[in-house]
């Protein structure tokens, strides 16, 4: 999910913020469809399949309330499959998080290129043809950051795709909400009816998968941790965008390398050593070699709502012998996506601007 207006200093440029604020990246488009974090909304909301409406604000203290039984931080074991794709993951707050057999066709042996995607947002024509680049480029480990569902009309073929195909995956904020984890407090209208339809057509095993997966992965095999928002609060999602704000997730992160997604913008931050101010390193297409020493937080953009003035579909690639970050971007069937979410009865704004991306 992108950033709301209000957040960092301002609101952000796009059809549904205003005017920029300042702290913001320069180019960082933005406001999809949840209002500033301090914003209340009063009464209660009722998805359908969620049961009687959520609690006013007062009840449960504040917006984008994290209800009780959260999964938080998962390790993944050496040589293990990740969270609810696979295998045993150890939680380090008491939530068991359950896993199966190894997911089929992964490579075995040395392990030295890794994918990232996330945001794909119910998006299933962008995530097909990203998917096909994905292959011809042979990650040996794909993470995912969350955010399969929410605005796209594909929302239980992208939770399923997921589930059966990548390696490591971590709960989104439109996730949450549609597994009932998240109060939707401050989410504009036309971003919940996504999210009531999803919920209404996920059988119940895909429901409780989604539950399973943790704010926060932790591999610590091969020195990366996966996030959505941020490690600071992770279960409160607050968005990464300025310097400051990565400084905070650093301070939290205990291996070489982060990834993060819910700002729809592919890029890094740096930070050169600890403590240091990181630096914003807007990477739209292309490939970065890394300095030798220092950490990052990639964001790999967005599969299915890129927000960085670029529609096509966004992942990343990193390779560890050469430390290479590499973000590709995959032409799509744009149109059939805007047909899909215009044919669910959804708001036309959400299929139209995929066309933008922004």
């Amino acid at each position: 999910m992108g950033p709301p207006a209000g957040e960092a200093g301002g609101s952000f440029p796009g059809p549904l913020g205003g005017a920029p604020g300042p702290g913001i990246l320069p180019g960082l488009p933005g406001g999809d469809g949840q209002a500033a974090s301090g914003t209340r909304r009063r009464g209660g909301f009722s998805l359908g399949g969620l049961g009687p409406p959520f609690p006013s604000p007062s009840v449960l203290g504040g917006p984008k309330e994290f209800l009780p039984g959260k999964p938080e931080l998962s390790r993944g074991e050496p040589g293990r499959s990740p969270p609810g794709l696979g295998g045993i993951v150890r939680d380090l707050c008491g939530f068991q998080v359950r896993g199966g057999g190894s997911p089929p066709g992964r490579k075995k042996g040395r392990i030295v290129k890794f994918a990232f995607l996330g945001d794909i947002h119910g998006n299933l024509p962008a995530l097909e043809a990203l998917w096909k680049v994905l292959e011809e480029r042979s990650p040996d480990l794909v993470f995912v950051t969350g955010d399969l569902v929410g605005y796209g009309a594909d929302g239980r073929a992208c939770l399923e795709w997921i589930r059966d195909k990548a390696d490591f995956c971590c709960l989104g904020n439109h996730d949450a909400v549609v597994c009932g984890k998240l109060v939707p407090w401050g989410f504009r209208p036309e971003s919940l009816s996504p999210l009531d339809r999803c919920r209404r057509d996920l059988p119940p095993e895909d429901v409780e998968w989604l539950a399973s997966l943790p704010l926060v992965v932790v591999d610590e095999a091969h020195g990366w941790t996966l996030v959505h928002g941020s490690l600071q609060e992770p279960e409160r999602f607050p968005y990464v965008i300025t310097s400051q704000e990565a400084r905070a997730c650093f301070a939290k992160l205990e291996t070489p390398y982060g990834c993060l997604g819910h700002t729809h913008v592919p890029g890094l931050f740096f930070e050169p050593s600890p403590g240091a101010l990181p630096q914003w390193i807007r990477l739209p297409q292309g490939v970065l070699t890394l300095p030798e020493r220092g950490r990052i937080l990639l964001n790999p953009g967005s599969v299915g709502q890129p927000r960085d003035g670029d529609p096509r579909a966004g992942f990343a690639l990193f390779e560890s012998e050469t430390r290479t970050v590499e973000i590709l971007r995959v032409d799509y069937d744009i149109g059939e996506a805007a047909r899909r979410i215009h044919g669910a009865g959804f708001s036309k704004e959400l299929g139209d601007r995929l066309f933008l991306g922004i």
